[in-house]
């Protein structure tokens, strides 16, 4: 009697990735079953599984390979711009439904997709005057040369500085009133009506300062733009704040230098300089504080609990982002609170 030996069943074609590392059998599925036992994820090799003559769709590919290869040549010889290349791959209309032959296809589409945002990147990056309105308008001031705060106020408009303005308050002044933007706007107006800002009236509330405050509230507004903008505007930043820091210390301190220190603050916390805010928003507070103390009228009428308590607020909110301390303890303080709108 003779017994015939029992066929082994045929392999599948192409294994997924779990049975050729272990070197089992694979039932070709998707998922196979020893993924599928194993509840792990079945993977099959795309050059081999997912390949163009896999499936034909009722829709014709989105480009020859003949074609893709020698649109890919001469982009590697650098025939070809990236341009014409995004052009030669057309999109769908918006809504309409896409049919991928295979993976391949989804992949050249997505490859499109980069270069065309790739090419719209470097377009904005070549062009000075791609970013926002107020980058457009510091690229001009520093092409004429009026890069600073009294160029500034000449050179810009009302409309200009009205916008800035109103900007400033919806993202920084609303939380933090500490800044006067009807009489920053009064003097702007009034000191161009006058052709100069040289002799400001008396009672003008920021005195000679409102220069340095007004390009201070652009800077900061600038910050929303982008990174050019703020290249820009960094040095006569820093060229303020240079020469505020020794007056408030060598003599009493005005509204005018108080009011600059603490939007130089702001500037400082939208660049991620979180550190060098806390550190000069405390060296306000401290000063504000020992100003109170002394009981005099003429400070207690030149600095408003508004003005201290949105410091206050400013210290707080660095010291906890930090870690570090406050510069006045609540212990300390014997303003009144706020009342409550």
């Amino acid at each position: 009697m003779v017994i015939e030996k029992k066929r082994r069943s045929r392999y599948a074609s192409v294994a997924c990735e779990r049975c050729q590392q272990r070197k089992t059998r694979c039932s070709g599925e998707q998922p196979c079953n020893g993924c599928r036992k194993a509840y792990t994820r079945c993977l099959y090799p795309r050059t081999t599984r997912y390949r163009s003559s896999r499936c034909v769709s009722k829709k014709a590919p989105l480009q020859e390979p003949d074609t893709v290869q020698s649109e890919k040549e001469s982009l590697e010889d650098g025939s070809e711009s990236l341009d014409s290349l995004a052009q030669s791959w057309p999109l769908e209309a918006p809504g309409s439904e896409l049919t991928y032959d295979n993976f391949d296809d989804f992949i050249r589409l997505t490859e499109r997709q980069l270069f065309q945002a790739d090419h719209q990147s470097n377009n904005s990056s070549a062009n000075p005057f791609s970013g926002g309105f107020v980058s457009k308008e510091l690229d001009m001031l520093c092409v004429q040369g009026r890069i600073s705060p009294r160029g500034a106020l000449e050179a810009l408009d009302q409309s200009f500085w009205c916008r800035i303005l109103a900007i400033y308050e919806e993202e920084v002044g609303m939380m933090y009133p500490f800044l006067d933007i009807d009489q920053l706007s009064h003097e702007i107006i009034d000191g161009k009506t006058r052709s100069g800002f040289d002799c400001p009236p008396s009672s003008s509330l920021y005195g000679g300062g409102v220069g340095n405050i007004a390009f201070l509230v652009l800077a900061i507004v600038s910050s929303f733009e982008g990174s050019k903008a703020v290249e820009i505007a960094s040095p006569v930043v820093e060229e303020a704040f240079v020469s505020t820091i020794p007056k408030i210390h060598l003599q009493s301190p005005d509204l005018g230098d108080l009011t600059l220190l603490a939007l130089t603050c702001i500037f400082f916390f939208l660049n991620d300089r979180e550190k060098e805010a806390w550190r000069t928003i405390g060296t306000i507070v401290r000063l504000v504080h020992e100003q109170s103390s002394q009981e005099e009228e003429a400070t207690a009428d030149m600095i408003s609990d508004t003005f201290f308590w949105s410091l206050y607020t400013l210290d707080r909110r660095w010291s906890f982002g930090t870690g570090l301390p406050f510069a006045v303890q609540d212990s300390e303080i014997n303003r009144p609170s706020l009342p409550m709108v």
